[in-house]
Parts: structure tokens; sequence; C-alpha cells
């Protein structure tokens, strides 16, 4: 049975630009493959995560490897602090699942914000309105390659993530 270990990674350029981080990560990922048998490394960024809840089922998509999160068998958490809002929601879901990961760093509690409230509640067994949290590329994917009703009812309500006190949310007919 081959295992798989994911990478997951900040795209933020605070260091160095992303591509040549893009590069080593990928070269890296070649040579662990490389070196160990049964075993498929890849890597995926913060921005290529989707997360749903769909009927109270939470989930998170890896939408450059084209599998739910909770499918892999050990996670490596790279240059998380720069995604404080998402990481510690991705350790909670991958800890619900049963998947190993590092840095158990990002296992603390989590900040509040629309997200986390979302991914606590559903996975808590308390209905919550069915959510897609997606950066604006994914979003772009959704509605010109997929169908935007297999992941939209009308009508719905768009919030951005950073907003607060009702500030840019709008209830959305068509």
């Amino acid at each position: 049975m081959t295992k798989t270990v994911l990478i997951i990674t900040s795209r933020a350029e605070k260091t160095v630009a992303w591509q040549e981080r893009e590069r080593y990560v990928q070269e890296f990922c070649d040579q662990v493959e490389n070196a160990l048998e049964n075993v498929r490394v890849a890597y995926t960024t913060f921005r290529d995560l989707r997360y749903e809840i769909h009927n109270n089922q939470a989930r998170i998509y890896d939408t450059k490897n084209k599998w739910d999160l909770k499918e892999v068998h050990l996670v490596h958490f790279k240059n998380w602090q720069y995604e404080i809002h998402e990481a510690p929601v991705v350790a909670h879901y991958l800890m619900t699942h049963g998947v190993a990961f590092f840095n158990s760093e990002v296992g603390v509690p989590m900040t509040s914000g629309k997200l986390t409230q979302m991914f606590m509640l559903a996975t808590a067994g308390i209905p919550v309105p069915d959510t897609l949290y997606a950066t604006k590329e994914q979003l772009r994917t959704i509605f010109a390659e997929d169908s935007p009703e297999k992941w939209l009812t009308y009508p719905l309500i768009m919030k951005a993530e950073d907003g607060s006190r009702g500030d840019d949310n709008y209830l959305v007919h068509t």
C-alpha cells in the first residue's frame, strides 16, 4: 500500500519569492519520494485548499492534488505562521480524521473567524448553513468550469473573510 505524505506551505513571499521556494519544495518532494518505497510525496499551498461544509459535513479539498485532506497519511506544515487563520483549522480537521501531522504547534487553539466558527460547529455536529470558503481564483474556476449550482443554492449570502459587523456582506439572488 502506498502512503501519501503532503507538505502544505504558504505562498507568502516574506522571505523568498514563491517561484524559488516552489522549486525547492518540489525538488525536496522528489528527493524524499525517490529515497522511499511505497511513499508518494506531494505539496500544496493554503491557497489551493477549499473549505466546504455541505449538509453539515465538513471537508477540506486540495484543488492542486484533487483529494480530500483526510485521504493522506501524513501532513507537514511549512511556513504556516503566515496562514494563522487557516492552518489551525486544517490541523483540527486532520486530528478529527486521525491524520498525523507536524509541526505539532499548528494544533494550538484556533483564532476566531468565520472559517473557524463554521468548521468547529460542523465538526461538533451542530447544524450550520452550507459554507464554501475559497480564494478568488477558486471561485473563478467554480463559475467558469464547474456548475455553480453544484456548490451554491440561491439565494445565498457572500461575505468577505475580513469583514466585520455586517460590512461586505451581500445577498445574492442569481
